[in-house]
C-alpha cells in the first residue's frame, strides 16, 4: 500500500506563476494547494492558461486526474498537455494525467477566449487514487472577468494632447510613427486618474504618431 502522497496544483497565467501555500510536513498528505485569481481579457480575445500538478512525495501517485468544470461563456480554444490527455464533454474539461513520480510534475497550458461579459468563474481539482485526508486543499479557482475594449479619446490643448481611456482596465498606451510598425512603444509614466478615466499628456508630435491600447 502506498504511504501518503502530497500532490498540489498551481495555476499560471502567461508567464507569471503564482505558488501555493504548503503545509507543514506533519501535515503532508494527497493536496493541491489552492490559489484564486482574477484575469481580465477583452470578449473575443484569446489568453493562455498553464495548471501545473506536482506530486511531492514521497511515494508515487497513481491515476491522477484533473476535472475542470468551465463556466458558459468560456471557450476552450486549444490545450497542450505535457503528460496524459485531455478531453472536453460540454462544460467539463477532464485531464488525465496517469502516474506522477514523486517530485514529477505535469502541466496543462490552455489557451482560453471568453465569449462573454461579465464574471466567469472556472473551478480545477485534481486527485489520485490515494486517500486525502484534506480535499478542501486540492481545487484552484480562475475567475475571468470579460470586458469590452476600451476606446481611446485624444484632445488638443494648445501644444499639447491629453489622452483618456477607463482606468481599472490594465491596458497600456503604446505608440508609433509607423502605419505598419515592427514594434509598438509603451508611453512611459503613470497615468493620472480624473473621473474614472486614465489620463496622460503628451506634446504634440512634429510628425506622424500612432497610439493604440494594448490589452493586459
Amino acid at each position: 500500500m502506498l504511504g501518503p502522497q502530497d500532490l498540489w496544483i498551481a495555476l499560471a497565467l502567461g508567464v507569471f506563476f503564482f505558488g501555493a501555500k504548503k503545509l507543514p510536513d506533519a501535515a503532508r498528505s494527497l493536496f493541491q494547494a489552492c490559489t484564486a485569481r482574477r484575469v481580465a481579457a477583452v470578449v473575443g480575445t484569446t489568453y493562455s492558461s498553464t495548471l501545473t500538478v506536482t506530486n511531492r512525495g514521497p511515494a508515487p501517485a497513481i491515476s491522477v486526474a484533473l476535472l475542470d468544470q468551465m463556466p458558459a461563456g468560456l471557450s476552450l480554444v486549444s490545450a497542450n498537455a505535457s503528460v496524459g490527455t485531455w478531453t472536453k464533454v460540454q462544460g467539463t474539461l477532464t485531464w488525465t494525467i496517469g502516474s506522477l513520480p514523486s517530485g514529477g510534475s505535469a502541466s496543462l497550458t490552455m489557451a482560453l477566449r471568453p465569449t462573454t461579459l461579465g464574471v466567469l468563474s472556472s473551478a480545477a481539482t485534481a486527485a489520485a487514487n490515494q486517500v486525502d485526508p484534506n480535499p478542501a486543499d486540492n481545487t484552484a479557482t480562475m475567475v475571468t472577468t470579460g470586458i469590452d475594449a476600451p476606446g481611446l479619446t485624444v484632445l488638443r490643448v494648445g501644444n499639447s494632447l491629453r489622452l483618456f481611456w477607463p482606468a481599472n482596465t490594465g491596458f497600456k498606451l503604446q505608440f508609433t510613427e509607423s502605419i505598419n510598425p515592427a514594434n509598438w512603444v509603451d508611453i512611459g509614466g503613470t497615468p493620472q486618474v480624473e473621473g474614472g478615466q486614465n489620463v496622460i499628456t503628451v506634446g504634440v508630435p512634429g510628425g506622424a504618431r500612432f497610439y493604440r491600447l494594448r490589452s493586459p
